[in-house]
């Protein structure tokens, strides 16, 4: 496997390459090796990130809304055929033979950008203790890629990339124990990996959507003996399944059959931990 980056091609290659753009058409037959791997003469990507947000702290209460944008250059992926043709990304070996590089190369560019949120109300000396209620998310506005030059693909809302998480929180502090019930949730998102793109919308219109998922978890914790905490849990408590996926029977690169990377098989769990600290 050939793992180094292509030197520059020669006007022949060019010629060559062009033909494999074509296809088949009439005089444009060609053979080429396509070299796929790792880099050793990877940069590293560059980014910039731009954040500005509102925080606001009232008594009980507290809030805070930010709005962030990740702008990254000479990010890593692994480029096709055509784009890699497109980047003057072939050459020739030392026997001749012509050789289009896919592996992983500093082609990309992705721009992200969304509103993180976080509320908080703490309401101490109730009968159950010292409650704290908590809610927190994330939107997603855009989560967008292209190869440099190319045209950009919003990935937003589609397969293992949703537009909205969430954590709401109930937790309780009573003398020495402490409680919190917790609910994770995920929006849903298109049952394909492919991209929204302005050539091509419907590489995602009127494909099968993949629905949202709630879990609740439960924890709770001893601290009543010197510098020890013994605590257990029950995650996701109704063994809730997450939504079905089609994706990834008909994809390898995912390593779950039925439902998406974000979620997990073992359904509901019990754990139970225990700690000293030495002082």
């Amino acid at each position: 496997m050939v793992t180094t980056s292509s030197p520059p091609s020669s006007a022949a290659g060019v010629r060559r390459c062009a033909c494999i753009l074509i296809g088949q058409a009439p005089g444009c037959s060609v053979s080429f090796f396509q070299v796929s791997g790792a880099n050793p003469n990877l940069k590293p990507a560059k980014g910039k990130t731009y954040n500005v947000g509102v925080i606001t702290d009232v008594g009980p209460f507290s809030a805070s809304v930010d709005y962030w944008l990740i702008d990254k250059d000479d990010a890593i992926t692994q480029p096709t055929i055509t784009s890699a043709l497109q980047n003057g990304l072939f050459a020739r070996d030392p026997t001749g033979r012509l050789l289009v590089f896919t592996n992983l190369q500093n082609v990309a560019q992705s721009k992200n950008e969304g509103i993180d949120h976080d509320v908080r109300l703490r309401i101490p000396s109730t009968l159950i203790g010292n409650v704290t209620i908590r809610n927190a998310g994330t939107y997603y506005i855009k989560q967008r890629t292209r190869e440099v030059g190319g045209e950009w693909a919003e990935f937003n809302g589609t397969y293992a990339l949703p537009r909205y998480r969430n954590v709401f929180s109930i937790g309780t502090e009573w003398q020495t124990w402490e409680a919190t019930l917790i609910n994770r949730y995920t929006n849903g998102f298109t049952d394909t990996p492919n991209p929204w793109t302005a050539s091509d919308p419907s590489l995602v219109e009127g494909v099968r959507r993949v629905g949202a998922f709630s879990e609740w978890d439960i924890s709770a914790a001893f601290t009543g003996f010197k510098n020890t905490r013994i605590g257990g849990g029950v995650i996701n408590i109704f063994d809730t399944t997450p939504p079905l996926s089609l994706t990834n029977g008909t994809n390898n690169q995912y390593e779950q059959v039925g439902f998406a990377p974000l979620y997990t098989a073992r359904g509901r769990f019990f754990h139970i931990e225990a700690s000293y600290s030495f002082k």
